[in-house]
């Protein structure tokens, strides 16, 4: 019986030792308390309750980048109190709470481009962007990134704060991430109009000031559901995913107050 009472009290002392570690770890959590006002008039409740729900799934989505353990939104009348838990401040978090988050698409002026590199100046009306590629390098699931500058009008061709539906999948030998957005109706119709009218022309979506991809249209897409499958890091697609799952802030929100212990 000795050798079962050993291996008792062993496993006795490595769950207390278990506990006790789990306990310091929580104790050395810092809790970081950021208060969200509606930067206006208070938009309609169901409007409240977006605005909520958006604020929560960014804390899910994008938290763990940020060194958050945990974190949740209550709603105080017009006010949002966010309460974030990790190992740092987390005060900076509220910069990616706070983004408009709009999917805008845009038509690239790739016939000004030879110019604009030529003379270095950029046509009233246009703009420089960047886009970031990443290519899988042979024999080898690392990536290595190649920056593109894209020439783009400051005026989206449309811009919506919700998609219908989205999808996050992976197809192929390699796996490759793949991601079906649907529009509404009225943007699908006219999704449709802007890319039956410029067949051969790259269409960029962008989101919060940055360029994610950059297809060619290469023939009218009708019906308002689109593939993007040209972006090879996994991490990068699932980011993407995620931004145009949740959609966009509609109402704009500012920082009250930031409390940090």
């Amino acid at each position: 019986m000795k050798p079962i009472r050993l291996i008792f009290l062993s496993f006795i002392t490595v769950a207390g030792l278990f506990c006790i570690i789990t306990v310091a770890a929580l104790l050395m959590l810092r809790e970081t308390v950021l208060v969200i006002r509606v930067d206006g008039p208070a938009p309609p409740d169901a409007q409240m309750e977006r605005i909520a729900w958006i604020l929560g799934e960014r804390i899910t989505a994008f938290g763990d980048a940020a060194g958050l353990r945990s974190g949740k939104v209550e709603r105080r009348g017009p006010e949002f109190v966010v309460t974030l838990r990790g190992y740092d401040d987390l005060s900076a978090f509220g910069e990616v709470l706070l983004k408009k988050g709009l999917i805008e698409l845009y038509l690239a002026a790739d016939d000004q481009a030879e110019s604009i590199a030529k003379t270095g100046a950029v046509p009233e009306g246009l703009r420089s962007c960047v886009i970031v590629h990443e290519y899988l390098r042979l024999g080898s699931e690392e990536t290595e990134k190649k920056e593109e500058s894209i020439i783009l009008p400051l005026q989206p061709e449309m811009a919506v704060s919700r998609l219908k539906s989205v999808r996050f999948d992976r197809s192929g030998m390699a796996r490759r991430p793949v991601i079906t957005m649907e529009f509404d109706p009225a943007a699908a119709a006219r999704f449709a109009q802007v890319t039956r009218a410029n067949v051969g022309r790259r269409l960029a979506l962008m989101i919060d000031g940055e360029v994610f991809t950059a297809p060619t249209i290469e023939a009218e897409i009708p019906g308002g559901s689109v593939q993007i499958q040209n972006i090879v890091n996994a991490r990068q697609a699932r980011r993407l995913y995620e931004l145009l799952r949740i959609g966009a802030l509609t109402t704009p929100l500012k920082l009250a107050s930031t409390q940090a212990e």
